[in-house]
């Protein structure tokens, strides 16, 4: 896992320097309905025509159990990466993984028999059209992974949970 992280960050960084003088921050706030709940998020972003990346807060909120000790919301902190289209209208894809978890995972739990990683991720698609310079509005599908245990000798409980939202992106 921690050769994962350092993989992604690397290509994070490589093409975020390509790009450096095209860059702009970008503030998102988006908006879910889940198949047994709700999400909201609360990100920040930077990127190109083509690249882009960033960091979220986000709040889950399920009527399933989708994290250990039988919680049905999270606050999870995603990581992302995605890459879109330098048209007006624009497809995107997306991914992005809790990075608190996955860190905290890959530190106290290196054990590989335990199967596998124990953080959240997730994937989305969506499109984006633009207002005007600083305004754009998207909308998506998103896929959520959630994996969990409550002990080290439980199994691993996974739970997905599809989505479908509306983000407003704001320029700096």
């Amino acid at each position: 896992m921690k050769y994962g992280l350092f993989y992604i960050t690397l290509v994070f960084c490589l093409v975020n320097n390509a790009y450096a003088e095209e860059s702009d921050v970008n503030i998102l706030i988006s908006g879910e309905s889940l198949e047994d709940g709700n999400a909201t998020s609360l990100g920040m972003y930077v990127g190109s025509d083509y690249f882009y990346g960033g960091l979220s807060l986000n709040y889950v909120k399920s009527s399933i159990v989708i994290q250990r000790s039988n919680r049905k919301t999270i606050n999870p902190v995603y990581l992302f990466m995605g890459i879109k289209a330098p048209w007006k209208v624009s497809p995107y894809i997306e991914a992005g993984i809790d990075l608190p978890e996955a860190l905290i995972d890959d530190l106290l739990d290196n054990n590989e028999d335990n199967g596998g990683a124990q953080a959240d991720y997730y994937f989305s698609a969506g499109l984006i059209f633009p207002v005007n310079k600083t305004l754009s509005i998207s909308l998506y599908a998103k896929k959520y992974y959630f994996k969990f245990r409550d002990t080290i000798y439980d199994p691993t409980t996974k739970v997905d949970q599809l989505g479908y939202g509306v983000g407003l992106s704001i320029n700096f």
